[in-house]
């Protein structure tokens, strides 16, 4: 009977210690975001002649980007993804909501929205682009390679594309100084499409 009844006191300090551990791994996952343009716009806001609506089309990731996990390239064909650092959502989600935030910024227009487009909204202009690298590789360099696409309405203007390849230095180390050096990048982006936008 003594050894039976050790026999459950170690089972339950053993489920204990089970439910302690992972309760310790899973709050140990730390999640970040990427950020908008702080406070008003950098510079001059884009005029245009008219309000035009803005529609933020899809953003492409490559495969080994997709992901909940932050990426980070420590040497040429070396990927390390960290499992306890972690994007707060989806990343092509994340690019979408900063360009929105960041376009409304710099340009005024109120009228942004991302697919699936919302109730009769029309764009007069749709963004997509197509990214092929946004991680941090070594010295602390984070690069943004992709290829942005423009296409308006009006028939008469084909589609404008261009090839987009940023690089900046994060402050430090962390996770967190190298997502807002990510941010930085899409606040560049986001300046070369607002004065795009306003060309005729």
């Amino acid at each position: 009977m003594k050894i039976r009844a050790g026999l459950y006191v170690l089972s339950a300090l053993l489920l204990v210690w089970m439910a302690t551990g992972c309760t310790t791994s899973s709050s140990a996952v730390t999640f970040y975001g990427l950020e908008a343009v702080a406070g008003g716009p950098s510079g001059s806001i884009t005029l245009f002649q008219h309000d035009p609506a803005i529609g933020i089309g899809r953003v492409t990731l490559p495969a080994y980007l997709d992901r909940p996990q932050i990426v980070i390239r420590p040497q040429p064909n070396q990927l390390r993804v960290d499992e306890y650092h972690r994007w707060a959502g989806a990343l092509e989600d994340e690019v979408q909501r900063v360009l929105i935030e960041n376009l409304m910024t710099l340009t005024g227009v109120q009228r942004i929205a991302r697919l699936p487009w919302p109730g009769d909204f029309q764009p007069d202009v749709t963004l997509r682009m197509d990214i092929y690298r946004f991680e941090a590789g070594s010295g602390n360099t984070v690069r943004l390679l992709a290829a942005v696409t423009l296409v308006r309405r009006d028939d008469r203007q084909p589609p404008e594309t261009w090839t987009v390849h940023l690089e900046e230095a994060a402050a430090g180390g962390t996770y967190a100084d190298l997502t807002a050096a990510q941010s930085r990048l899409l606040a560049a982006l986001s300046r070369d499409i607002a004065e795009r936008l306003s060309r005729p």
